[in-house]
């Protein structure tokens, strides 16, 4: 489990650099962190049924914040040391309340996901970069993660609402079929945060915490299967497996599925190898203290290329944030948990407050579960109204495929798979592009979310009759 870990702390370095790590690319950054995160469901599983199982909830969480802090702050001062300057100037962009959600987001972590869906208004009233407001932009996975913890106790203990909460996930994202990207961005403080700009769909699949509910949910249920005697419902099982294949993830369903039933056959067999435990201790720090790390020396390797000749700047990095992994591991975390594992730590008598933290980990827990749902019934709300109204525009897709809609390859483009561009854009139909160019539909197919318009005539410019410029019935 050790070496998994490990590589795909690597396989996130590659990814941030662009560049291989020690010849290999890995497994994109992205696909990494969802993996991150059934790891981390197994785990907490594990350790709320065994470990922590006569424990109170408040030994969980303080156990948990013992874990993430104290490397969590290293990665922070360093990165304040590498990039003070940068910081510091988009600091001063931003509106007051927008500073003190900088300022609380960046010491507690929590939040910090939260950057991405929401606008968060600077003193000019456009939104700040998501990226920009996490002073090291790894740390908002960190943030989804806690999030986790605090209804890990009230849930993992129990298969059933295990399934629950992966069933929730699994719910969230086939909602997101239904919504129309981009969506106007939220605002939560009124003035403090600007209600303007877009979030596209990576924003609510990828970054927006309950995109994460059926990876968490995938690794805890592979923990309750390989401890269950009797075997799960199978037209359940089934009836899920027919909805996951409806989701959009960066991790497909089906590689979650094989890739959580494979946790518990993994950690089986390597749970009781120093030499691979010693390696996956390495994967935290590597992976909290790499970011400022390459920021340094990418800097240094456009005024001093004669160094990056023999080792790349991805595997540079790597070794160096392995390196200084490996100290922190020494000097803090091991101390750290030595305290955390302790008889004293763990024996600890529930105090007289326990139960008020309790009752406030509970509403925070309905807090938890309710919030994604007061957005995404927002969205729908916004756009009711949208969905009877054709699209004026091609989508705001662009990828290896598409540039701002259109396709790269073909002459064709895409709009939202909806009823009423269905009925607008038939075979036959001539449409107006914002260059005045006339073509006419010869065949449109529907898969979606997408719906796929193709022309007679040559490839189209996405650059210029692509997204945000509309386009016109003609006849």
């Amino acid at each position: 489990m050790g070496f998994l870990r490990l590589f795909l702390a690597l396989s996130v370095i590659a990814g941030h650099s662009n560049t291989p790590v020690f010849g290999f690319w890995g497994v994109s950054g992205w696909y990494a962190v969802n993996a991150f995160f059934v790891i981390s469901g197994f785990y907490m599983a594990m350790v709320l049924n065994e470990k922590y199982k006569d424990l109170s909830s408040v030994t969980f969480y303080k156990s948990r914040i013992f874990r993430l802090f104290p490397t969590y702050y290293v990665g922070l001062i360093l990165a304040l040391v590498v990039s003070y300057s940068a910081i510091s100037i988009h600091f001063d962009t931003l509106s007051i309340g927008s500073k003190i959600y900088f300022i609380l987001q960046n010491i507690f972590i929590v939040g910090q996901d939260l950057a991405y869906v929401f606008c968060v208004g600077t003193s000019t009233g456009v939104c700040a970069h998501p990226v920009a407001m996490t002073i090291n932009p790894p740390a908002w996975s960190l943030a989804v993660e806690l999030g986790f913890y605090l209804i890990a106790p009230f849930i993992l203990k129990s298969a059933k609402k295990t399934y629950l909460f992966f069933a929730v996930g699994c719910i969230y994202l086939l909602l997101l079929n239904g919504v129309s990207f981009p969506t106007s961005a939220l605002s939560l403080l009124g003035e403090w945060l600007a209600p303007v700009g877009a979030a596209n769909s990576p924003v609510f699949n990828y970054y927006f915490y309950p995109s994460s509910f059926i990876f968490f949910g995938g690794g805890a249920l592979a923990y309750h299967l390989s401890k269950r005697v009797s075997e799960p419902s199978y037209f359940l099982s089934i009836a899920t497996v027919l909805a996951l294949a409806f989701t959009t993830t960066v991790m497909p369903f089906w590689h979650l599925l094989f890739f959580a039933i494979s946790i518990p056959v993994v950690f089986k067999y390597t749970k009781s190898n120093r030499v691979d435990r010693l390696v996956g201790e390495l994967s935290y720090p590597a992976y909290i203290l790499h970011f400022p790390i390459l920021l340094f020396l990418k800097e240094y390797s456009v005024s001093h290329p004669q160094y990056f000749t023999f080792v790349n700047l991805g595997t540079l990095v790597a070794i160096i944030s392995c390196c200084l992994g490996l100290v922190v591991y020494h000097l803090v975390d091991k101390r750290v948990d030595s305290y955390r594992h302790s008889r004293d730590f763990l024996s600890a008598r529930v105090n007289e407050g326990d139960g008020r933290y309790l009752m406030f980990s509970r509403a925070l827990v309905l807090a938890y579960f309710l919030f994604p749902a007061i957005v995404i019934g927002g969205i729908y709300a916004s756009q009711a109204e949208l969905r009877a109204v054709p699209s004026k525009s091609a989508l705001s897709l662009t990828d290896q495929n598409w540039l701002n809609g259109v396709s790269r390859n073909g002459d064709g483009f895409v709009v939202e798979d909806k009823r009423a561009n269905i009925k607008k854009y038939t075979v036959g139909t001539v449409v107006k592009f914002s260059n005045g160019e006339l073509r006419t539909i010869v065949r449109v197919v529907g898969s979606s979310p997408y719906l796929n318009v193709y022309l007679d005539g040559p490839a189209l410019d996405g650059s210029v009759v692509g997204f945000p410029q509309e386009i016109e019935i003609v006849k």
